[in-house]
């Protein structure tokens, strides 16, 4: 992904992206390639590396996510958290597919219990 794009999508400065970057290329995650339709662009490129941290990472964040933010909330909180976070991707990312996407639909009791 371009760094740019990184600033962009994280709302930051991109001399931020490119101290992030920096740091994560001295750790062996990430790589700069230079854009080759524009050379003063850069890319930020997982290294294999970085895959197989990221790999490690996901499971447990996202049970993390589930025990201690989504399990701790009522159907109905959890239905209001989903809505705040469209209202909020809406206007922190109005270009993302997610941010017009509407809500799941949630099994009714008999799927519940089978």
């Amino acid at each position: 992904m371009r760094c740019s794009w990184l600033a962009d999508l994280t709302h930051t400065r991109p001399s931020r992206i490119t101290h992030a970057v920096r740091r994560l290329t001295e750790a062996g995650l990430v790589e700069r390639v230079r854009c080759e339709s524009d050379r003063r662009s850069w890319f930020a490129s997982l290294t294999e590396q970085g895959r197989e941290v990221l790999g490690r990472a996901w499971v447990p964040h996202v049970r993390s996510i589930q025990e201690n933010l989504l399990d701790a909330l009522t159907d109905e909180q959890r239905e209001q958290l989903l809505d705040i976070s469209r209202t909020l991707l809406a206007h922190l990312a109005p270009a993302s597919p997610l941010a017009g996407e509407a809500a799941p639909p949630r099994p009714g009791p008999q799927a519940a219990s089978a």
